[in-house]
């Protein structure tokens, strides 16, 4: 949305929303005093490697954000030639979601 209520004054409004299915997100800490079994061979094999803690990127969440950004733009034009364009923008979060139901814990 543009609005343009004089030559040099410019108004710039545009609203948003992107979602991130399965964003990578960086996990907790895999240390030897958390052994599930789920994560017993991963255990097994950093300790195998004497590797006492490690972490492991996933594709664990879903993410929504929602927002506008504005730009405000004023021209100016000297009489001796040389010209000015002061701007000021401005971005606007009015929701984000998060959802890491899928995987528990991360």
């Amino acid at each position: 949305m543009v609005y343009n209520p004089i030559n040099q004054l410019t108004f710039t409004l545009d609203f948003y929303q992107i979602t991130l299915n399965d964003r990578i997100v960086l996990g907790s800490s895999l240390t030897g005093n958390e052994v599930t079994p789920s994560n017993q061979l991963v255990i097994d094999a950093l300790n195998a490697q004497d590797v006492t803690k490690a972490q492991f990127f996933s594709n664990a969440v879903d993410t929504t954000t929602t927002g506008m950004d504005l730009v405000v733009n004023h021209y100016l034009d000297f009489d001796s030639g040389g010209e000015l364009t002061v701007a000021v923008a401005a971005s606007i979060i009015l929701f984000a979601k998060l959802n890491v139901e899928r995987f528990g814990m991360i």
